[in-house]
């Protein structure tokens, strides 16, 4: 099997970073940026983010409120992504505590989130300059998080959902299977 490799450049990996971070007035113009670099890598993903740009720009609050419900009140889609491999079991403790070195390792900020935050992690890969570190981030946290992430947002409104449903394919991961009813149910029963 391939080693998997992001197929997008690191400065696009952090531009991405930030448009999944809490929405403020600098995301329009981070998103546009970003929506110009993805066009030639993955044009879905690409157009999911001009329209994360253009709803921050027509009406950040709204774009604030629909984070907020979609990520920090929903525990099932939350961006954490060692939760969502772990859950809260003492794997998930020792994965933070060495996330942490690795940022202190490469001088990033975790910016008052935990590691596992999936910006958060998103920019610790285009800061680690090891091939193997990136591809044990890559292999262990970042492909199936996001998978597992991408697979329980269900919110159809806003682009957020086809952002997170693209990123395992801009991590060099496959794409995801249809969403079962299953999983659209258990995200229903939080939102």
């Amino acid at each position: 099997m391939d080693q998997p490799e992001t197929i997008i450049d690191n400065e696009t990996l952090e531009l991405l970073a930030e448009c999944l971070r809490y929405p403020t007035e600098p995301t329009t113009e981070q998103a546009r940026q970003t929506q110009a670099r993805l066009t030639t890598w993955d044009p879905e993903v690409a157009s999911a983010v001009g329209r994360l740009a253009d709803a921050v720009e027509a009406d950040l609050h709204r774009v604030e409120e629909r984070y907020t419900m979609l990520f920090d009140l929903n525990p099932v889609c939350n961006m954490y992504v060692s939760h969502h491999i772990f859950g809260d079991d003492y794997r998930r403790g020792a994965a933070l505590a060495g996330l942490r070195a690795e940022f202190m390792k490469v001088g990033l900020s975790e910016r008052g989130e935990l590691p596992d935050y999936l910006p958060n992690l998103l920019c610790l890969l285009a800061q680690m300059q090891d091939p193997d570190d990136r591809q044990l981030l890559l292999e262990q946290l970042l492909l199936p998080g996001t998978q597992r992430i991408a697979k329980r947002v269900s919110d159809n409104e806003g682009p957020y959902p086809e952002i997170l449903r693209g990123l395992p394919r801009l991590l060099g991961g496959q794409d995801l299977p249809p969403e079962d009813e299953e999983s659209h149910q258990e995200v229903q029963s939080h939102v």
